[in-house]
Order: structure tokens, then sequence, then C-alpha cells
């Protein structure tokens, strides 16, 4: 089995399982309990004795290795950050007396992997009423709609907010205002040049075929015009990379795209420093970023530019539209769904010219219900407290270096 990690230690009883090992460092620090293993699946790692048992149930595959495992390892509860896993949701019906939580890691959509179905879809087909979750902790309501559509209405969702951003705990400074652009440029490794990866196929969006150069396009687009925006604005103007240092293509790409504009860029140092980034007074520039609303969730001013469909020839396709579905006006006050530069314009200034304090009343409200900020994580405690779950309370987080992912 090339490339898959072998375990030959017979795996024993768990208090905990974790699903992956996306977000263990954030969530021990807030669960108390002692007794977690991970579950790593194949292709990845592979143990032999679950393996046996495996072939020997005769229920060989994914979901055969997964329903061994538990049975072997009886965990008492079943958490994850990787809410798009669908062991996740198989848990109940191969284990029904565990309980089990999911925590949204990223923003969602209809993104598949192949043109042929998606999570969701893969989530109804496989999940009944009486095997649902217990509790669902999304970001906030446009993403609880995907997890009630594909759980149904006896599913428990719950909106909590970002719990890695709910976590850090910035240190409020009063700097002259920046135009933040937010990358979103994609992993591809050292020289990441965007330009040799443009015709690969990314991924499938209801079933359309998109490349790394049609989603990526409006990257360049946006930048551009935010850029010139700042420089009418008179306000310094940076991109926050997606990217260390060392992966030298975003910086480049950047380069190329902004020409002679005055600009600076910061590149990720670690999973918080992009937070650690951020000035109180910064106007932010976001496309589709989880980053993006977790600045906004803290009342930070950002200018949404849901363009990502249109500029890749996709115009019917709503996702990563700003807050869709809880949020279907094509055009607002903050945000535009176009791409149009006088609409992208329209909208950085819009926000510029605002105080904080008008900032804040005018758009409370709505904050609230598209991810609503919980410094410390309070509701995530409560929430695992009443599973049943020991937790240390609410604190906060220090997040270890960016991964090569």
């Amino acid at each position: 089995m090339p490339g898959r990690q072998i375990e030959f230690v017979w795996p024993r009883k768990r208090c905990i399982i974790f699903i992956g090992i996306t977000g263990e460092s954030l969530l021990r620090t807030y669960i108390a309990e002692d007794d977690i293993g991970t579950y790593i699946g194949p292709p990845k790692k592979v143990n032999i004795w679950i393996l046996i048992l495996t072939i020997l149930s005769g229920r060989w595959g994914a979901r055969g290795y997964y329903r061994a495992f538990l049975r072997v390892t009886k965990p008492k509860f079943v958490l994850t950050f990787e809410d798009n896993a669908l062991e996740f949701y198989l848990t109940k019906m191969f284990y029904p007396s565990c309980v089990t939580a999911c925590i949204q890691n990223g923003r969602r959509d209809t993104y598949s992997s192949t043109p042929e179905t998606s999570i969701w879809k893969l989530i109804r087909q496989a999940v009944t009423p009486e095997f649902v979750p217990d509790v669902v902790l999304s970001h906030g309501e446009p993403w609880s709609s995907y997890y009630v559509s594909a759980l149904g209405s006896a599913a428990r969702v719950k909106a909590i907010g970002s719990v890695r951003n709910n976590a850090i705990n910035l240190v409020t400074r009063h700097e002259p205002p920046r135009v933040l652009f937010i990358s979103s440029f994609p992993n591809l490794g050292p020289a990441g040049n965007l330009a040799d990866s443009a015709d690969k196929i990314l991924g499938y969006w209801q079933a359309q075929t998109l490349t790394f150069g049609n989603f990526y396009r409006s990257e360049g687009l946006v930048a551009a015009s935010a850029a010139e925006t700042a420089s009418t604005l008179g306000l310094e103007f940076c991109v926050l990379g997606k990217r260390p240092e060392w992966q030298q293509g975003e910086r480049k790409y950047y380069e190329n795209v902004l020409g002679g504009q005055p600009w600076d860029y910061l590149p990720a140092e670690s999973k918080s420093s992009t937070y650690e980034r951020v000035f109180t007074n910064d106007i932010i520039v976001n496309i589709d970023s989880t980053f993006g609303y977790e600045m906004f969730a803290r009342g930070i001013r950002v200018a949404f530019i849901g363009c990502r469909m249109q500029t890749a020839g996709l115009p019917k396709i709503q996702d990563c539209e700003f807050a869709y579905p809880f949020v279907t006006d094509p055009t607002g006050p903050f945000w535009t769904n176009t791409d149009s530069p006088a609409e992208i314009r329209r909208v950085i200034t819009a926000v510029a010219s605002m105080a904080m304090s008008e900032w804040d009343v005018a758009t409370r409200t709505l904050r609230a219900a598209v991810m609503p900020f919980d410094a410390g994580n309070h509701e995530l405690c409560s929430v695992l407290t009443e599973l049943g779950m020991k937790t240390h309370g609410p604190r906060t987080w220090s997040a270890e270096p960016t991964s090569q992912n």
C-alpha cells in the first residue's frame, strides 16, 4: 500500500475520538478529557488489525473500515473539525451509543471533487433521521442551511461563529487605516506559478467544471480594483497573503497583477499571524474567504466582492456570493456580487467612508446572523458540557506555525 502509514498496534478503547487531525490543537484547548484518540482512515493510514476485522466482517471499503474501528475503540464521543468528512455523518448508524458533534471548519458551498455528487448529496443519501448527529456547530445562518438541507429538520444545528476566530485574542491597535485585500491564492508549492495550473481542473460546482485559472481569476481582478481605489482614497494598500513567504508564487502573482501600483505584501507566518496583521481601523476587501467573514464578525469594516462565479463565467451559480443563501440581494451597502470595477469602487469607498461607530450600528444585526462572535468560545464549552464532555472552559488559543497545506 504505497503512500500509506501502516500501524500494527491494537487500537484500544477511547473516551473521545477525533476524526482527522484538523484543529486538534484548538479542540484540546477546550476539551479536558485525557483519553483521546484520532481516526485517520485509508488511504492515509491503515491499522492492520482493523483491516483484518474489516475483511472478516465482509464489509470491505472505507465505510466498513470505519465501522470496524468504532466497534474496537468503542468511543463515548466522536468529535470533528472536518465537517465535510462523510465518516462523521455515518457514525451514529455504525455506533449508535456514542455522542457525536462536528464543528464547521471553513466556509461551505456546493464544491465537489467529482461532477456526479457533493458532500451534501452523500449525506442526504446516507443519513436517516434517527441517525443524525447530536449537534452540528456552524459558523452562522448562511451555512446552517446547508447542514439542515442535508440532514433534515430533525438535526440540531447551532450557530456559534468560527471557533478559531473566537479563540484568538487580538491586540487592539488604532493605526492609520489601510485597505487590506484577502488573498485566497492556492497552495502550488514553492514556485507556485498559477499560470502553469490554469487549465487543470480544480473541482466541480453543481456539476460545472472549474479550472484553477477560472476559479482564481477574480483574485487579480478584485485586487487591482481595490489597489486603485485605495490610491484614490489616499490609503495604503496591502495584500494579506494566504501562503507563507517560501511559497513565492503568491507574491509574484500580485506583483504581475498590480503592476506599478504601490502595495505591500503580508505573507502568512502562522495560523494566527493573519489575525494579528489586522488593525482595528483597516478596511478589508474580501471575495469569499472565511477570514473575511471572521473579521466581519469582529466588527472590522469589510467590503465583500462576491464575484467569483461571475468572473469564472458561471453567473447562475450563486455559491461564493456574500452570505448566500441567507442573503440573496446581489448588491448592498457593503457588498456586491458583480465584478464591475465601478461596483467594486462603490463598495470599498462606501465602507471606507463609514466611521467605526457608524459601521457597528449599521451591521450589528446582520453580523450576528451571518457569523456571531463569541470571544473565548463560551457557547462551544456550554454545548460540549451539555453533551457530557469535560472542558477547561472559555479561553484563548495560541496557534501553531502555518502548515504546507
